[in-house]
Parts: structure tokens; C-alpha cells; sequence
């Protein structure tokens, strides 16, 4: 995390003044830090290539077929 590399991400917020880094302490809480990086997804699975839009897609495509009827 950032260009100062630390051996654990919780030594980002730490207050010892030998490996303090202040940049992350200031911006966010490790708490809330922990926890946005739970949601975020770095790698998408394997073979789905419209992962990320599928459920907007599922959607579309039922909605699409419940209201439009071929004449």
C-alpha cells in the first residue's frame, strides 16, 4: 500500500514512531479501511467475462421478456 511497503497492513495506523505512517491514519479509520477492502474485488472469476454487469444483465434480459411480445 503505497510506496512505503510495511510487513502488515495494520502498521499503516500504527503510532510507533519507528514505522509510523501518518498518510492512512489521517484519511480513514483501519476499521473502515478493513472493510471497504472486504467489498472490493480485485480479480474476477475465472470464465465470466460480463461478471461485474451479470446481475444488471439478468435483469434486463427478464424484464425485456416479460414486457415485449412478438407480433
Amino acid at each position: 500500500m503505497g510506496i512505503v511497503k510495511l510487513p502488515k497492513l495494520v502498521d499503516y495506523w500504527s503510532t510507533d514512531p519507528m514505522i509510523t505512517q501518518s498518510f492512512a491514519r489521517k484519511f480513514v479509520a483501519r476499521n473502515r479501511f478493513e472493510i471497504l477492502l472486504q467489498m472490493v474485488q480485485f480479480k474476477k472469476p475465472p470464465g465470466d467475462r460480463l461478471y461485474t454487469s451479470r446481475s444488471l444483465i439478468d435483469s434486463l434480459n427478464l424484464n425485456f421478456n416479460a414486457h415485449y411480445y412478438l407480433s
